[in-house]
């Protein structure tokens, strides 16, 4: 998974920026409840049946103060490799 608007020093946020975004927050991805890392590889899972869940989540994640209001919109790519 990787993004192009990915905070500095924090795993998994994507920051808005732009005229008329939010400020102060982003959206942080979670694998479970484990903060993605950007740009890396994980594992989530051996297919036993003919479908699989794949557990991602996103929340709203403080990154400065304050906040102003505004969109919030995050952008990542997810690459699938099955082997």
């Amino acid at each position: 998974m990787d993004s192009s608007s990915a905070q500095p020093g924090v795993n998994g946020v994507i920051a808005p920026s732009g005229a008329g975004y939010a400020s102060g927050v982003g959206v942080q991805i979670l694998q479970g409840s484990t903060p993605v890392t950007f740009g890396t590889t994980f594992q989530t899972g051996t297919i036993s049946g003919s479908t699989y869940d794949i557990n991602l989540n996103a929340r709203y994640y403080q990154t400065g103060t304050p906040i102003s209001g505004g969109t919030v919109k995050a952008v990542a790519t997810y690459t699938l490799n099955y082997q």
